[in-house]
């Protein structure tokens, strides 16, 4: 073989090796950065959950954000006594006041459409008023069989869904 020949296999041979280790490096940056945004991603990540405070005095239902991140809150839908209305909107609170204000005297608070709840926040949804101490067994009466649900979203516009009984 000539010496010609030999330097000429082995140049083929380096730039091929140098193509494949390009190709690996690529490889791997591509799935470092891929891993890097699904931690992110989880990093951020909210959960509303329904926090029942019966025995509190006054008695309330609440929502917290136990995740990690903030949630934006897209709808939360009641559904009372077979009736369904929207928790994130004043006109859906008229609504319940007009079918249930007799029960008992109630305080509500508002999430509407868009709100955002931070990490480890904590949001009164309805709660007894407070000095109404005698109506506690028909507002714990009163929502039972109910359920609530609720949509949201974290800030990478992922959705999630959580449904639960009162």
């Amino acid at each position: 073989m000539s010496p010609e020949l030999i330097i000429s296999i082995s140049t083929v041979i380096i730039s091929i090796v140098s193509v494949f280790v390009a190709a690996c490096a690529l490889f791997v940056s591509l799935w470092s950065a891929h891993q890097t945004r699904k931690h992110n991603k989880l990093s951020v990540k909210p959960q509303l959950e329904l926090v029942k405070e019966l025995r509190a005095t006054p008695p309330y239902y609440a929502i917290l954000n136990s995740g990690l991140g903030p949630a934006i809150v897209r709808s939360i839908t009641f559904m009372i006594k077979g009736h369904k209305f929207d928790g994130t909107s004043l006109k859906g609170w008229q609504q319940f006041n007009k079918q249930h204000s007799k029960s008992f005297k109630y305080a509500v608070g508002y999430l509407g459409k868009g709100a955002i709840m931070p990490a480890g926040s904590t949001e009164e949804i309805i709660a007894l008023q407070k000095g109404s101490s005698k109506f506690t067994s028909q507002f714990l009466n009163f929502f039972t069989g109910s359920s609530i649900r609720i949509e949201y979203e974290s800030i990478y516009g992922e959705r999630f869904v959580n449904k639960r009984k009162l």
